[in-house]
């Protein structure tokens, strides 16, 4: 199901024995956000010539 609360609050009150499961979408969005935000941490942690190693691999396979 979609991450939103209101969706969470209405399964917990009405079906308090489901589990819950969240779409891969919603989740590989939160680990993307999370990996981007790691990234940019540590480029502006390194100094010139250390930043050529992060610099261009947002999509580096």
């Amino acid at each position: 199901m979609d991450m939103w609360w209101p969706f969470r609050n209405w399964v917990g009150k009405n079906a308090p024995n489901a589990d819950i499961v969240f779409d891969k979408f919603h989740i590989l969005r939160h680990l993307s956000d999370a990996l981007d935000q790691v990234r940019r941490d540590e480029y502006k942690r390194l100094h010139r010539k250390d930043r050529s190693y992060i610099k261009g691999q947002r999509y580096a396979a």
